[in-house]
């Protein structure tokens, strides 16, 4: 189980993320020689406290809605569907809201989310589940916006983790919900969502604040928090937040009894502006590879390819709906049921005549390995340090610890 299991349900809206960036660099930790000017927004000819040195640190959910699930297979889109489409996913409302927090200053690429509450909500705004985020870093971050944006405002990535300590106060007659609640263990929820298009500008009336898509599902006690035990789709990197074939990581998970691929296309399709407008990149298939040496940027022939079906990625409101996840069947295809579980998964376009160009494809052999925990908590570091810890130790510690992941 996980979040690709089914049920699930989605949400789309928006997240306000108002890091302070005074603490982004060392030197201003460094007491005895901080400046006034630390303080200060940066300018063209001085970095001060770079571009949000007021920031509160806030990570909140905006106008979240849920917008469609899926149910015994079955997509759900408006409330006629399922009471659920429509009601709100909101932080807490009675205590501070979560944080942002990067454990080490000189590693911003995995901020984590602390303190963060869950609740989902009806149209008498009562809470159907009240729930605690377990703290996690984001992941695959890349420069997924392509058009005239410049910067980080290009940058995108995603959050996984399980939502914990779940309350569950009723279900408001939603088959969706009571689905959900008796697929899962006591207290847990399956969670991923996608964060893009934030936005830098101080003088943008949406300064810090960036569109948000995600999936909640079914979760188990033993299986991983954060990450899909499934099958991994790996792009080409020629650099660390580009993709060779414009199409980055994502999971796929395969039911063998349902005869279903799920996959999560939420992170990996680029975008042409911050609302989230999927590029459009032509006709694309998932499907099982039937040469498993095949790699991604390879042209075969459209007999190398067992097709599950095309992905609806243009379709009007398809992104907001689903979050990118999408199901493909392939009950009654004679060979994927007989090769599925050996042969690598696939995404390609077709190109040419009778030909499919690989965009990216599994892992080598299936495998994948990854760290949780990219930076040691504090108390961590602080337990195995003499004395009062310094930023320079801890940094020190958190190498060591990465080393030897």
């Amino acid at each position: 189980m996980s979040y690709l299991a089914i049920p699930r349900m989605h949400f789309s809206g928006y997240f306000q993320a108002d890091v302070s960036t005074v603490n982004n660099d060392v030197r201003h930790f460094d007491s005895a020689k901080f400046q006034p000017h630390y303080q200060l927004p940066e300018t063209k000819d001085r970095k001060n406290g770079w571009w949000n040195p007021e920031g509160t640190g806030a990570f909140r959910l905006v106008e979240c809605k849920v917008t469609g699930g899926n149910l015994d297979g079955r997509l759900l889109s408006k409330p006629e569907d399922d009471p659920a489409i429509g009601m709100t996913l909101a932080g807490a409302d009675g205590r501070v809201c979560g944080k942002l927090v990067d454990l080490d200053p000189q590693q911003q690429s995995v901020s984590e989310i602390w303190g963060l509450q869950v609740r989902l909500t009806g149209v008498a705004e009562k809470a159907l589940f009240m729930s605690d985020y377990q703290v996690a870093p984001f992941m695959d971050l890349w420069r997924r916006q392509q058009g005239s944006s410049q910067g980080d405002q290009t940058l995108a990535s995603y959050y996984q983790s399980v939502l914990e300590n779940v309350v569950w106060n009723e279900t408001a007659g939603s088959k969706l919900l009571e689905a959900i609640r008796e697929a899962s263990c006591d207290g847990l929820l399956s969670i991923k969502f996608n964060v893009f298009g934030f936005k830098l500008d101080s003088n943008s009336p949406e300064f810090t604040l960036g569109n948000i898509t995600g999936t909640i599902g079914p979760a188990g006690a033993e299986e991983p928090a954060r990450f899909v035990v499934g099958r991994h789709m790996m792009a080409t990197l020629p650099g660390p937040t580009t993709a060779a074939q414009n199409v980055f990581n994502f999971p796929c998970q395969v039911d063998t009894d349902a005869e279903r691929v799920s996959a999560d296309f939420g992170n990996a399709l680029p975008i042409s502006d911050g609302e989230g407008s999927l590029k459009n990149l032509g006709v694309l298939v998932l499907g099982v590879l039937k040469d498993a040496q095949a790699d991604n940027g390879d042209v075969i022939a459209k007999t190398g390819l067992e097709a599950l079906g095309e992905v609806p990625y243009l379709d009007a409101g398809w992104y907001q709906s689903t979050a990118g996840v999408a199901d493909f069947s392939y009950a009654g295809n004679d060979w994927i049921r007989s090769h599925i579980q050996e042969q690598p998964l696939v995404l390609a376009r077709p190109c040419g005549d009778d030909q499919y160009q690989v965009l990216i494809r599994e892992s080598l052999d299936g495998l994948y390995v990854r760290a949780d925990q990219f930076v040691p908590p504090w108390s961590t570091v602080r337990g195995k340090l003499p004395g009062r810890a310094t930023n320079t130790a801890t940094r020190r510690e958190a190498s060591a610890v990465r080393r030897r992941l």
